[in-house]
């Protein structure tokens, strides 16, 4: 039996890591949907300046005085949590399954590790971004350990909706309805109209800096059919590898509607918002990558790789953000 050498392993867990994370995360193409903080290990403050502004005719006398509270400093804190998972393997396991295909049965390095790594990696960050950034919930006591690392993106907003101080920008739209057809008698849904009424719910300004429109799978299925039902094959842009680009129609291209993958499938919430409000937080991946051999009986060593990753999410500004009714 060939003895494995697992030193190239556990010497390259710790560089490599950074590198596996932002590799991750731009496969999953994070960065189109949220502002991304990185090196963040604890929480992070925001701030941000509200403006009233009180123009008047001028005069070289002015005995008005000025009004309180016409610019007002704020600042929200979002915090990041740790979590952690542990992944084992035989290294002679690992050498009979795959080794002896690529290279000699003999040789001792175990190939393609960065390959290993990556693959962990993904995983963790999937987990992360279509599971915990929807339905983390801190709060739950029962249920998966994964949802009560960090309160995700529904819970934030669900609170900001029922909190009477909150700025948030709520606008009904009723149920979401699907068309049909494609010919003269073709019956458009709701879809459409109703993002653009939840995008004219923000402030004049917000939307004049450009925002995106963040739906679910489903509803962006029946905005895409409405788009084209409404608009034609004209309806949309192609970037330079072929991706159809949606911008809401008589928007002057200030809000492009997002198919994000992080939301449920079953969610008809809208969320339309700047991308820098909506922020993704981590420490630059698993930076704190751990590794460690521990025996496996008394003939063969074992391996196991801890991840330790830091990460949070949030909407800084709940007055630049505009949501639906609906969940």
């Amino acid at each position: 039996m060939a003895t494995v050498n697992t030193t190239q392993l556990q010497r390259s867990l710790g560089p490599v890591s950074k590198e596996l994370i932002l590799a991750a995360l731009q496969k999953l193409q994070v960065a189109d949907h949220f502002k991304i903080d990185s090196k963040v290990r604890d929480r992070k403050r925001y701030r941000f300046l509200t403006v009233t502004p009180d123009l008047k005719p001028y005069a070289k006398s002015n005995p008005d005085s000025i009004a309180a509270d016409k610019m007002v400093w704020s600042e929200k804190y979002l915090e990041v949590k740790a979590a952690t998972d542990e992944f084992d393997f035989d290294p002679e396991d690992y050498r009979e399954k795959f080794e002896d295909e690529i290279v000699n049965t003999t040789a001792g390095d175990i190939p393609y590790w960065q390959q290993t790594l990556f693959q962990i990696a993904e995983t963790i960050l999937e987990k992360i971004y279509f599971d915990i950034l929807w339905y983390g919930d801190k709060s739950l006591t029962t249920g998966p350990k994964h949802l009560r690392i960090i309160d995700g993106f529904f819970k934030q907003i669900d609170e900001m909706r029922a909190d009477a101080n909150s700025l948030i920008n709520v606008v009904s739209t009723g149920t979401l309805t699907a068309g049909s057809g494609w010919n003269s008698n073709a019956q458009s849904g709701n879809t459409e109209a109703s993002i653009k009424k939840v995008f004219n719910g923000l402030p004049k300004a917000v939307r004049n800096k450009g925002v995106q429109a963040y739906v679910s799978d489903t509803v962006f299925q029946w905005f895409e059919e409405d788009n084209r039902r409404n608009h034609g094959e004209s309806g949309y842009f192609q970037d330079a590898d072929g991706n159809k680009i949606y911008y809401l129609h008589g928007t002057n291209n200030k809000c492009r509607v997002m198919k994000a993958d992080w939301m449920p499938d079953s969610s008809r919430m809208i969320i339309v918002t700047p991308k820098e409000n909506i922020v993704y937080q981590h420490d630059q991946g698993l930076s704190d990558t751990m590794s460690k051999m521990t025996m496996k009986g008394d003939l063969h060593d074992k391996i196991t790789i801890g991840f330790k990753c830091v990460f949070g999410c949030g909407i800084i500004n709940d007055r630049e953000l505009a949501v639906n009714e609906l969940d």
